[in-house]
């Protein structure tokens, strides 16, 4: 139904608590939905939940170097820590209740 429907889905990896959960889940995910799109969280806290700084870069690394285009949520702006770390990441904005990417913006 929700092919038919036409409408791009960005799954995501929330509850995740490893690395090895995040990346199962997003392929888990692009079986079910037919996409490669995934905001990537690991989550650092277990108490408060708060997302890890680092598991989404190793992560994103494993995922984009199978075709997956992420979308990271994490603490720190994704940007700066893309440029850090040298890893391809996008940011994702809401927009008519689509989905849209929206591409490095500098500091």
């Amino acid at each position: 139904m929700i092919r038919a429907l036409g409408v791009r889905i960005l799954t995501n990896t929330a509850g995740c608590h490893s690395v090895a959960e995040a990346v199962l889940t997003a392929r888990i995910a692009r079986e079910l939905f037919a996409t490669d799109w995934i905001k990537l969280e690991v989550i650092g806290n277990h108490d408060t939940l708060q997302p890890d700084v680092f598991g989404p870069v190793e992560a994103a690394r494993i995922l984009v170097s199978e075709g997956f285009e992420v979308f990271p949520y994490t603490s720190v702006l994704p940007d700066r820590r893309q440029r850090r770390v040298d890893c391809p990441a996008g940011t994702p904005r809401l927009q008519a209740g689509a989905v849209a990417h929206q591409g490095s913006s500098g500091d």
